[in-house]
């Protein structure tokens, strides 16, 4: 797939710079959140130039992204869910699958290939072999159908469109209000650390622009227009994903981008041991009693192979064992729904079983 056939190529210059300047805000919230260890960050903030004082305040606004969107998303997941037929919507769970099984391998394979670029010391341009490639064009496929599917839909989609709009706006407002009680609560050392005086002071006028620009009038305007064919799409491939996954500023082009995934800590925990070959652990932590605690795993065609109603459940740590054995070798998706008095919530991750 050439630059020519991407989805938003031969959209108006309006649009795609309203559309690159929101990936853009999106991203620098977003980058905040992958958890690392101590030394991790140190040894990140060095290479990138960036100070603690900004990495203490990406991490905070990560955090309320992850609890802002990720409610969010599950709440527009249930209102799509509602409003497509019943053939649309198996069409559509089946997409949603695949799509996240390709987004965490791409995800994942191009990670482990920047590290060994960046441990080499090399400059060398990550390349994509023909496996790559085939993945990438069905990425683009099932993201060209939910389009179309959600275009078919336009007009009893058109409250969720408003309800994301609003929501947009008011998190870009809250970001900004939590990103200038920070600063007036450290300027002091704020004021004695050049790197981030740079990065929080004197670059803060671009930043407010930006946010005032799309809070505009105008600029929701421009934003319902990047949603129809952008914003919309993704969220109809939303499956309680890895949310970096859908946040990618090349809507899953295998690009290494700093995102950002649910903390283990927070509810779905990845399969333990993974790739697995005869049982694996799949642990996850309820933040509150839940009503229903329902796992289910797919294939990675999207078939629905094996149900785990596992009842109400008290919050704290739980797991589940789970036989592989008998499943064929290949990458798996595990989901799981979660419904607690604030309502119900879905999680997933990949997995991969060999023999």
């Amino acid at each position: 797939m050439n630059d020519n056939q991407l989805p938003w190529r031969n959209r108006p210059m309006t649009i795609r710079r309203t559309t690159a300047r929101l990936a853009a805000a999106c991203v620098a919230l977003l980058a905040a959140a992958a958890p690392l260890t101590a030394q991790q960050t140190i040894d990140a903030e060095q290479a990138h130039g960036k100070s603690p004082l900004v990495q203490q305040l990406e991490n905070q606004i990560g955090q309320t992204a992850l609890n802002f969107w990720t409610a969010k998303l599950s709440d527009y997941k249930q209102q799509i869910d509602r409003t497509l037929s019943a053939a649309d919507l198996e069409t559509l769970n089946r997409l949603r699958v695949r799509w996240s099984i390709l987004t965490s391998e791409m995800l994942e394979k191009a990670s482990k290939e920047a590290t060994e670029v960046e441990q080499d010391n090399t400059t060398t341009e990550l390349g994509i072999e023909e496996e790559g490639m085939d993945k990438l064009t069905e990425v683009f496929a099932i993201f060209g159908t939910a389009m179309e599917m959600s275009g078919r839909y336009r007009a009893p989609l058109d409250g969720l469109k408003e309800g994301v709009i609003g929501d947009l706006a008011t998190f870009l407002g809250e970001l900004q209000s939590q990103a200038d009680r920070y600063v007036a609560a450290n300027k002091k050392a704020i004021m004695a650390d050049p790197q981030a005086k740079r990065q929080l002071i004197d670059d803060r006028d671009d930043f407010n622009e930006t946010m005032a620009d799309l809070k505009s009038e105008k600029g929701q305007q421009e934003i319902g227009k990047v949603y129809d064919f952008a914003i919309e799409p993704l969220i109809m491939l939303f499956n309680g994903a890895d949310l970096r996954a859908l946040f990618s500023e090349s809507l899953g082009l295998p690009k290494p981008v700093t995102g950002f995934e649910l903390p283990e800590s927070m509810t779905l925990k990845q399969n333990f041991p993974n790739p697995a070959a005869t049982t694996t652990t799949i642990g996850y932590v309820l933040t509150e009693p839940a009503s229903k605690v329902m796992l289910r795993i797919y294939d990675a065609n999207g078939g629905l192979i094996r149900t785990m109603d596992q009842s109400d459940q008290a919050a704290g740590d739980h797991s589940i064992t789970v036989d592989v054995s008998e499943l064929a070798t290949g990458s798996y998706l595990y989901h799981l729904t979660v419904a607690t008095a604030k309502g119900e919530m879905v999680y997933s991750k990949a997995m991969r079983v060999i023999h």
